[in-house]
C-alpha cells in the first residue's frame, strides 16, 4: 500500500522565491554597471539627482528638512531611496526588483511561451525600459504598479474574486504617492468597473465603485493634510509655485491644446501614434483579449490612453519613456488574457526592434542621449560641469558654506560630498546670506537662469560680477565665485 507524500508547495514556492532573487541581483548587477560606467562618463539622468538631492538634505541637511522628501512632489520615490547609501545603488537594487518580479511573473503564468519570451527579451533588453532601469526607477515603478492595477481589475470582472478588487485599487491608490496624475484615470475605472453590475445589484455597483475610489481618494486627502501641516496649503502639491505640476517641460503645441477638448485630443492621437512602433503590440492585443465581460476588459484596458489623454487636456503632458512604458507593461500584464496568435507574437518582435530606433528621435534629451550610448554611440556629457565644480569646491576648506539655489542648482549639490555646507532657499539665514553673501559664504554659484533666486537680485553676475567676489568658474549653466580676502 502507497503513502501519499504532501504535495512539495514549500519546496517549490521556496525555489520561486530563490530565481526571483536571483534574476533581481543579476539585474541589478548590470543595471548598476551601465550606470556606473555612464556617470563615470559624465552621463546621469537630472531627475536621478534630483531624487539623490532631497534624500540627502532630508538626511544631512543643515539642518536636515524633513520637506525635502517631497511634500509638493509625490514621496515614494524619495522615501524608498532613504535605506541606500546613494541613489545609484538604490537605482540599480529597486529596478531589478522591479523587472524580475515582472519577469517572473509572466513565468508563472499561462502564456503563449513564443510570446512570453519576446516579451521578456523586451522588457530587459529594450531601450525604452532599460533607459527606466537604469536612470529613472519612480517612472518604471508608476508604469508597473499602474499595469499591474489594470491586470488585476481586469481578472476581477473576468473571475469575480474581491481580492483581485482590493488588490488592484491598492495598487492604484499607491501610483498616487509616484505620480499625481494617475487620479486621471479614476475617470475611466470607476465607471466601467461598476456599470457591469448595477442592473443586477446597485448597492453591489456602489461598493465596487467605493473600492477602486477610497484607496485614491484616501492618499490624496491625507497628502493634502501633510501639504497643510508642514507647507501651509492644503493644495500646495497642486498649485503651488513648486508644484510637481508645474515641473513639465512641455511644448508649444501642448500648452496651446490644454483646456480644448478637440486640441488636446488631436494632441494625443498624434502622441500616441508617434510610439506606434513600439506600442502596436498593445493596442493589436485589444483584439484578442478574451473574457465575458468584454466592452468593461477594453475600457480598463485602455486607462493608458486615458491618462495621456487627460495630461494633454490639463497641460500636464510631456512625451517620455514613461508613458510608453505604461502601454508596454499594460500589454505584459494582460499576456494570460490574450489569445494564442503568431500576429502577437510578430508585432511584439517587431516593436522591440523598432524601440532601438524610435529613441532616437525622441524628444527628450536624455532618453536619445541614453539610447545611443546603449547602441554604441557616442556619450553625450550632462554633468561634466557640475562635478568639476564639485571638485573645486571639495578642495577647500569644509567648514566654508557655499550659497545657492538648489531648486536650479540641485546637480551640484547631489555631486558634492558635504551638503550641509550649503545656504538653500528652505534655511532661516538664506534670505540674510541673500542680501549679504559676504557675510555667509565664501563660496556662490548662481544658475544663468531667470528662475533662479540669486541671478534675479544680482543682474551683473552674468558679467562676471559680484561685489566682494571673483569669478572662478564658468559654464553654460552656472557661474561661481569665490571671495576675495581683500575686497577692494
Amino acid at each position: 500500500m502507497g503513502i501519499a507524500l504532501p504535495e512539495p508547495t514549500f519546496h517549490r514556492r521556496a525555489a520561486g522565491a530563490l530565481a526571483y532573487l536571483l534574476l533581481a541581483a543579476v539585474l541589478a548587477c548590470g543595471y548598476y554597471v551601465l550606470g556606473s560606467v555612464l556617470f563615470k562618463a559624465d552621463f546621469v539622468s537630472l531627475g536621478l539627482l534630483f531624487f539623490s538631492e532631497k534624500a540627502a538634505l532630508a538626511l544631512h541637511g543643515a539642518p536636515p528638512h524633513l520637506p525635502n522628501v517631497g511634500f509638493v512632489y509625490p514621496p515614494l520615490s524619495y522615501l524608498i531611496q532613504l535605506p541606500f547609501n546613494d541613489a545609484f545603488t538604490a537605482q540599480a537594487v529597486l529596478a531589478g526588483m522591479i523587472v524580475a518580479a515582472i519577469v517572473r511573473s509572466i513565468d508563472r503564468r499561462d502564456v503563449d511561451p513564443a510570446l512570453g519570451w519576446v516579451v521578456k527579451t523586451f522588457i530587459v533588453f529594450s531601450p525604452v525600459t532599460l533607459f527606466l532601469a537604469t536612470e529613472r526607477y519612480g517612472e518604471l515603478l508608476f508604469a508597473t504598479l499602474l499595469a499591474a492595477s489594470v491586470h488585476y481589475m481586469t481578472r476581477f470582472l473576468r473571475e469575480g474574486y474581491s481580492l483581485h478588487l482590493f488588490t488592484a485599487s491598492t495598487l492604484l491608490g499607491t501610483t498616487f504617492f509616484i505620480d499625481f496624475r494617475s487620479i486621471f484615470v479614476m475617470l475611466l475605472f470607476v465607471p466601467a468597473m461598476a456599470l457591469p453590475y448595477a442592473r443586477a445589484s446597485r448597492a453591489q455597483a456602489i461598493s465596487i465603485a467605493l473600492t477602486v475610489i477610497v484607496p485614491m481618494a484616501f492618499f490624496a486627502l491625507a497628502w493634502s493634510y501633510v501639504n497643510w501641516v508642514f507647507v501651509g496649503d492644503p493644495l500646495a502639491f497642486v498649485s503651488g509655485s513648486a508644484s510637481f505640476f508645474h515641473t513639465f517641460t512641455t511644448s508649444t503645441q501642448a500648452l496651446a491644446a490644454a483646456g480644448n477638448p478637440l486640441s488636446s485630443a488631436l494632441l494625443s492621437a498624434r502622441e500616441i501614434a508617434f510610439t506606434l512602433p513600439i506600442t502596436a503590440p498593445y493596442f493589436v492585443g485589444l483584439f484578442y483579449l478574451r473574457g465575458t465581460a468584454r466592452i468593461p476588459t477594453v475600457l480598463i484596458y485602455l486607462g493608458p490612453v486615458m491618462l495621456v489623454a487627460m495630461s494633454a487636456y490639463l497641460g500636464v503632458y510631456a512625451p517620455s519613456d514613461a508613458f510608453v512604458a505604461v502601454f508596454v507593461l499594460t500589454f505584459a500584464f494582460a499576456l494570460p488574457q490574450f489569445r494564442r496568435s503568431r500576429v502577437l507574437v510578430c508585432v511584439t518582435a517587431i516593436g522591440f526592434v523598432f524601440s532601438f530606433a524610435s529613441t532616437f528621435v525622441t524628444q527628450e534629451p536624455e532618453e536619445r542621449a541614453f539610447a545611443r550610448a546603449v547602441v554604441g554611440g557616442a556619450i553625450v556629457e550632462n554633468v561634466r560641469d557640475y562635478r568639476d565644480l564639485a571638485g573645486v569646491l571639495a578642495a577647500s576648506v569644509p567648514g566654508d558654506r557655499i550659497l545657492a539655489d538648489d531648486a536650479t542648482m540641485f546637480p551640484l549639490v547631489a555631486l558634492s560630498a558635504n551638503p550641509e555646507r550649503f545656504l538653500l532657499p528652505y534655511q532661516y539665514e538664506f534670505a540674510s546670506a541673500l542680501s549679504n553673501p559676504r557675510g555667509f559664504a565664501r563660496f556662490v554659484v548662481v544658475a544663468r537662469r531667470k528662475d533662479d533666486m540669486i541671478d534675479s537680485l544680482y543682474p551683473d553676475i552674468e558679467r562676471g560680477r559680484l561685489v566682494g567676489y571673483r569669478e572662478v568658474a564658468r559654464s553654460e549653466r552656472f557661474v561661481a565665485f569665490e571671495r576675495l580676502a581683500n575686497p577692494q
